[in-house]
């Protein structure tokens, strides 16, 4: 059935009282080096945990990418599973983080020169066209396991990422 601005109504279904159960956690893939990964989705972050110490939203900036198992590890196991990566910070105010500047760049911006040299970006401006250029290209990645702030639960997270070599781009 359409109501008249052209949206279809929602059949109505009781799911009863979901109070006691809790989301299950994804399985956890085993800390491995050299995975080829997809990169599926981009999405960048801001900070606001530091405003109550005065340093302003958005003053640190960063990118979270999601990844897709190519062949899986370990004979296939895990194929084509999501996996995230670390904050990958892009911009990082200098007045409220000064060593994001000089000898300690690397720091902030590691992550985001291993990334840019995996998907042969280098250079480029982190814009709405950097995110189309590196989506959907294959790189080479670590998966290592790490506790969640929040949680406190281990999770997987894509670090150290590299350009795939020629051999394995069939």
């Amino acid at each position: 059935m359409e109501n008249p601005e052209g949206f279809g109504v929602m059949d109505e279904v009781d799911v009863g009282d979901l109070g006691d159960i809790k989301e299950e956690g994804r399985p956890l893939v085993p800390p491995t080096k050299d995975v080829k990964l997809i990169i599926k989705r981009v999405a960048p972050g801001r900070s606001r945990m530091k405003e109550q110490e005065g340093i302003p939203e958005g003053s640190y900036r960063w990118l979270n990418i999601g990844f897709q198992l190519v062949d899986g590890i370990a004979e296939g196991k895990f194929k084509n599973m999501y996996v995230n990566s670390d904050m990958i910070c892009y911009y990082a105010d200098p007045a409220y983080y000064p060593k994001s500047t000089g000898e300690h760049k690397g720091l902030f911006f590691g992550k985001l020169a291993d990334l840019q040299k995996a998907t042969g970006t280098v250079g480029n401006k982190i814009n709405d066209t950097f995110i189309a250029d590196i989506t959907n290209k294959i790189v080479l990645g670590n998966i290592e396991q790490q506790k969640n702030n929040k949680s406190g639960e281990l999770e997987n997270v894509v670090r150290f990422l590299r350009v795939l070599p020629a051999n394995m781009s069939v």
